[in-house]
């Protein structure tokens, strides 16, 4: 599953439980920024919060 297909809590949640980084959150972040993809604040926020 990618992780910008997760809601915001979903995110915080795998970030808690180290099945992701918050590296790893802000990578899927400006991948989906370069494809285009519009709704991505929920990631952006999450990135930031916990990087």
């Amino acid at each position: 599953m990618e992780i910008n297909s997760l809601t915001a809590a979903e995110i915080a949640g795998g970030i808690a439980e180290k099945k992701f980084s918050a590296s790893e959150v802000f990578s899927s972040c400006m991948e989906a920024v370069h494809r285009g993809e519009p709704d991505i604040s929920a990631l952006i926020t999450v990135a930031e919060e916990t990087g």
